[in-house]
């Protein structure tokens, strides 16, 4: 047998460096609440913003489809997968986010990977945010197209990239609406300005907004009013809306584009249809609750005001994610520890999710959390300090 010492090697590296990840076994309850081991712990570390994840909603649905239709879907979409309920989510998708046609992956992330791989050619160029989310880096690695980096959320400087780069190919913007270590806001009215002068493509991925934000959860181009502006929209059932599963939504001769070359689509097998039911439920769920986001965003609220009270720095947030700045990774990493002997479960984000020397602890309240738990959840916070 060979040894392979380099990957014992690279472990310990990454333990002397306070880098090193566990997984750890754990049950979802409800009420914003996660049992590991022995222990009931307070969740705010989950991006179920809506709680819907325990709703009774989405696991009658999730029950009946399973009765109904048995667990497995049997093949890719394109060989005899692509199940009934497919058909009614992706116009049900495209309702919620008013567009004429949208389809359905796996994952955000094999989304992301999907639509920028096969959108992207030899001879593009594509300006994306410094801070995007990994599945859109990921997408952009796997495209031929040349790609330009723009300082987060600084139009000043993909404009200048825009006006020097290439002209032969097409030229594609991609950025998160909602970017998921921060939780501040792309300017989406400034980018939907340059694709109207530099004749961009513009895709945004609304993983993080998509229930959340927008008068019905339609996003962050919904509570802007831009949605027509927007070429392709990627989002994910795996955040707000509970469940698991992808979505792109835009044009007719998009999805058909997609449906034809998207690689994560085509060789991936298609969701089970339970899975394709409890969305279903998700998005009528997040669209006729808006008493939901008008918990989550008190809890938030509640939260941000009390942490800054008591001396933490805040990261330029504008969303349900609260980013609690600590810099150094052993600093992140002592007081999520601290916090968990508390009975309250925050997890410290590290290199290389973010730069160096911006280590911290991601925060998300819940609105499946009560105002009673926010309060022993910031009385946790005092007794730790910072």
């Amino acid at each position: 047998m060979i040894e392979h010492d380099f990957f014992r090697q690279a472990i310990n590296n990454l333990s002397s460096q306070g880098q090193r990840r566990f997984l750890q076994p754990v049950v979802q309850l409800p009420g914003g609440r996660i049992a590991s081991g022995d222990r009931l712990l307070l969740n705010l570390s989950s991006n179920d913003y809506l709680g819907l994840s325990q709703r009774p909603e989405l696991k009658e649905a999730v029950i009946a489809a399973t009765s109904r239709y048995g667990v497995g879907a049997g093949a890719s979409r394109l060989i005899c997968g692509n199940h009934e309920l497919y058909e009614q989510l992706e116009e049900r998708i495209a309702r919620f986010k008013k567009t004429a046609a949208a389809v359905v992956f796996a994952s955000g992330y094999m989304a992301n990977v999907g639509v920028i791989s096969a959108v992207v050619a030899k001879g593009d160029c594509i300006f994306s945010d410094e801070l995007n989310h990994a599945s859109i880096i990921d997408g952009i690695r796997m495209s031929r197209g040349q790609l330009f980096v723009y300082r987060h959320k600084d139009m000043d400087h993909l404009e200048e990239l825009l006006a020097a780069a290439p002209k032969e190919g097409k030229a594609i913007i991609v950025t998160d609406s909602v970017f998921s270590m921060d939780g501040d806001l792309a300017p989406l009215q400034k980018l939907v300005l340059l694709r109207k002068k530099y004749g961009c493509l513009l895709i945004v991925d609304e993983a993080h907004a998509t229930g959340v934000l927008g008068s019905s959860g339609g996003g962050l181009a919904q509570h802007l009013e831009l949605g027509g502006e927007i070429d392709l929209t990627v989002g994910t059932f795996s955040k707000a809306l509970g469940s698991i599963g992808g979505f792109v939504a835009g044009s007719t001769d998009l999805v058909d584009f997609l449906v034809n070359s998207a690689r994560s689509l085509i060789f991936s097998t298609a969701l089970p249809p339970a899975i394709l039911a409890a969305n279903l439920a998700a998005i009528d769920l997040a669209e006729n609750c808006s008493q939901l986001r008008d918990k989550l965003f008190d809890n938030t609220h509640n939260l941000l005001h009390n942490l800054r009270k008591m001396g933490f720095l805040i990261g330029p947030t504008e969303t349900a994610i609260i980013p609690l700045m600590m810099g150094e990774t052993g600093r992140a990493v002592a007081l999520a520890a601290a916090l968990l002997k508390e009975g309250i479960l925050v997890k410290p984000i590290r290199p290389p999710t973010v730069p160096k020397g911006t280590a911290r602890i991601r925060i998300t309240a819940s609105a499946a959390h009560s105002p009673l738990d926010i309060e022993s959840a910031l009385a946790a916070f005092v007794k730790v300090g910072i």
